[in-house]
């Protein structure tokens, strides 16, 4: 006669509407979320069935329940409190944004949310060229087109590669618009005005004050209601510029450039061209330079409107008062930082590394560095994570951050070795869903979208098209 299959008590309860009876269960031990999720259905009668997730505590069941409990030190004894609510769907494609070379910027508009503007995408190319992209607007009674796409031209153009772009919803007087702040290779910042009505992309403004390539750009969204707005920009020179977005200057920007740069990391090497722009553009100096950093400036975002996280090829996170132009923490790692995310809602500060892996750094730790999570997956460095766009995660109450299928505890991420991965922070082990392009495809950007209810996002690969995703149809 064969073992008896070993029976756990377990009781089921959510915070949704879909309760099942209080009441104890005798369920094998060898269940694992399938099966517990086969269990719920049944209880509810669900036809179709509705895929689950399951948490005990602050942990998601990824393996059986005998395995789980083992790990976790859970008594057979007891009766096991299960929390159920439906599972992160798998992301799927939807559409593709070509560019004549590689990606290496993605950016939607801070402050778009239900606005006319909330459908727009900003991205920036290795051809020096930035578009803006009106998902679902059509350029014409017939056209087959379903994305109204304009772009810069070739006169005010970064001469190299972008490699950073920002962007933001601006009002003069009655007019509403969208300013773009892109930034490259040829130590430029420019700031556009994205012009709907007649299709253009003008230049506004030069910002100058580095002296290597400017890699990372971050717009201070707690400052876009205020008369001074204003963004940071991180560089190869190992220095973080501060800049007030309204401080003009009546000096126009129309010296020429001619930058040879030769930085390794995700590159491609391309001829810079001359650049002496006709159009006259404000040209603007910096309001401030945080120095701290002995390697490049990779990434960069703001807690609040005087705080801000920056990374490095250093392997360190520094947090600045950008007041005192100080800084008032170093996390010091042995990894190159790619990218980083905080989470107000966890008190988490995310960093892909150049190691392949993701941590998640203690953010109320006043001094040294105490890492919470590492998560592993990818198999080669991670240039960009996002966490969800859930109520707590979002600065600025964007209502289309209201998701009935993520939460705090989701993020994104994406890799040079071609894939997007998400994420739950309760179970580090694993991610959520895998999204892998083609063999040898690089992405090298990536961006959380505000247009539609479907939890969208956008990627930046090196087979020159803008990806975009979706949880939900």
């Amino acid at each position: 006669m064969g073992d008896t299959q070993r029976q756990v008590q377990v009781r089921f309860f959510t915070r949704t509407k879909n309760v099942v009876p209080d009441t104890p269960f005798s369920v094998p031990s060898s269940l694992t979320r399938y099966g517990l999720s086969e269990i719920v259905n049944h209880l509810l009668g669900r036809k179709p069935p509705t895929p689950f997730d399951f948490m005990v505590g602050k942990y998601l069941i990824r393996s059986s329940l005998e395995t789980f409990m083992k790990k976790h030190e859970i008594s057979e004894e007891t009766v096991v409190e299960i929390e159920y609510f439906e599972s992160v769907p798998a992301p799927f494609p939807s559409t593709t944004l070509p560019h004549d070379d590689w990606i290496g910027c993605i950016s939607t508009p801070k402050g778009a949310e239900n606005t006319d503007f909330s459908s727009i995408i900003i991205s920036g190319s290795y051809d020096s060229h930035v578009k803006a992209w009106q998902i679902g607007a059509k350029e014409g009674e017939g056209e087959d087109e379903e994305h109204l796409s304009f772009g810069t031209n070739e006169e005010t153009d970064h001469s190299g590669p972008v490699k950073a772009c920002d962007s933001f919803v601006a009002r003069s007087g009655d007019e509403s618009f969208v300013s773009v702040i892109t930034s490259g290779k040829d130590q430029k910042i420019k700031q556009w005005k994205v012009d709907l009505e007649n299709k253009t992309i003008k230049i506004v403004a030069v910002y100058s004050g580095h002296s290597a390539s400017v890699d990372c750009l971050a717009i201070n969204p707690f400052t876009l209601t205020s008369q001074h707005k204003t963004f940071a920009s991180g560089s190869w020179d190992s220095t973080i510029k501060l800049w007030d977005i309204n401080k003009l200057s009546p000096k126009s920007a129309t010296e020429s450039e001619n930058v040879e740069m030769d930085e390794d990391g995700p590159t491609k090497k391309k001829k810079l061209k001359t650049e002496t722009p006709k159009e006259y553009h404000e040209f603007k100096l910096p309001a401030g330079t945080l120095i701290g950093h002995t390697q490049s400036v990779s990434c960069l975002e703001w807690v609040d409107k005087s705080t801000l996280y920056s990374g490095s090829w250093d392997c360190k996170v520094i947090l600045w008062d950008t007041v005192a132009q100080s800084h008032t923490r170093t996390m010091a790692g042995s990894q190159v930082v790619h990218s980083i995310s905080y989470s107000p809602a966890n008190h988490l500060l995310l960093a892909g590394h150049a190691d392949n892996k993701i941590r998640g750094w203690d953010a109320r730790v006043k001094e040294g560095s105490v890492v919470k999570n590492v998560f592993s997956s990818h198999a080669a460095p991670v240039v960009g994570v996002s966490w969800a766009l859930s109520s707590s995660n979002n600065p600025s109450n964007n209502p289309m951050a209201q998701r009935n299928f993520l939460n705090d505890n989701n993020f994104i991420s994406c890799s040079l070795d071609g894939t997007v991965k998400l994420w739950d922070i309760r179970a580090a082990s694993v991610p959520l869903h895998t999204t892998q392009l083609r063999e040898n495809d690089r992405i090298l950007a990536i961006t959380w979208l505000n247009f539609d209810k479907s939890c969208s996002y956008a990627f930046g690969a090196s087979d020159s098209k803008v990806h975009i995703h979706k949880l939900r149809s």
